[in-house]
């Protein structure tokens, strides 16, 4: 999602990509005034508003998407030893305050939802300057996911 490698030069100024607002999921766009504590808690929200909106909801193919395949977790490593590990539970710790955070203000959701979220805004969300907004952006997260350049 984050990372699209270029096949030639550009000039930083111009545009590749307009994406229109009502195409992404961004902070502080939903239905709630929810104000969360950081910006990717924002996100979060908004990605399980729309996943509490199932069918209803106009992004329901991607967040079926996003929410699908194994569970997102710190468990594993937070086993290992050595640095990995001590980064493992101190995310997880974190993470643990983020899914808590989240719930209060989402209660039909579950933790397992709560988490999926954080790691798909965690991995997957884009910043535009210009636009000063982060926000998961469909069209874009899939435009290029492949070590050779292809798209």
């Amino acid at each position: 999602g984050r990372f699209l490698q270029a096949t030639e030069r550009f000039d930083p100024e111009q545009l590749i990509l307009m994406v229109p607002a009502e195409a992404i999921l961004a902070e502080g766009v939903g239905e709630s005034n929810y104000q969360a504590s950081h910006w990717m808690l924002g996100v979060a929200h908004r990605l399980l508003e729309e996943d509490c909106l199932k069918e209803a909801s106009a992004f329901a193919p991607y967040v079926r998407l996003l929410f699908e395949g194994e569970p997102h977790g710190f468990g594993a490593m937070a086993a290992l030893p050595g640095c990995v590990g001590s980064l493992a539970r101190a995310r997880e710790t974190l993470r643990s305050s983020q899914v808590a955070e989240l719930l209060s203000a989402m209660p039909d959701s579950s933790p397992e939802r709560a988490v999926r979220a954080l790691h798909t805004v965690d991995t997957r969300t884009v910043y535009s300057h210009s636009a000063r907004v982060r926000a998961l952006v469909p069209f874009f997260d899939f435009a290029n996911h492949c070590a050779y350049p292809n798209a």
